[in-house]
């Protein structure tokens, strides 16, 4: 069965190495969202316990990202959040991580786990 949450965290970043104009300190309504693969727990009736995966995404909320990505990108973005997340989510045979930076821009990536 597959699952979705989404949540939105506003945040700032600067893009260090970087010549243009994300090299300055900005900010973003970050829209992140993510999708748990896998069987529903008998005990729970549950994939996945949202409030673990919202908690986790809350952590970024209102902060600057450079404080935990030392190059924090979007794709460096969903790479932190999969990490985190591998480690809160005990069972799932996929799970994706999707990051918009911007209505128009995101960055995406999954573990499998089967």
């Amino acid at each position: 069965m597959i699952v979705r949450t989404e949540r939105k965290i506003d945040a700032a970043h600067h893009i260090p190495n970087y010549k243009g104009k994300c090299a300055n300190v900005h900010g973003h309504t970050w829209r992140i969202i993510v999708t748990v693969d896998g069987g529903v727990d008998k005990k729970t009736g549950m994939v996945v316990d949202f409030v673990g995966i919202k908690n986790i995404i809350d952590t970024y909320d209102h902060q600057d990202l450079n404080h935990f990505l030392e190059c924090p990108t979007a794709e460096n973005l969903v790479t932190l959040l999969l990490e985190r997340l591998v480690k809160e989510i005990e069972l799932f045979d996929i799970l994706t991580v999707r990051v918009y930076e911007s209505a128009e821009s995101y960055a995406e990536d999954s573990v499998v786990r089967r």
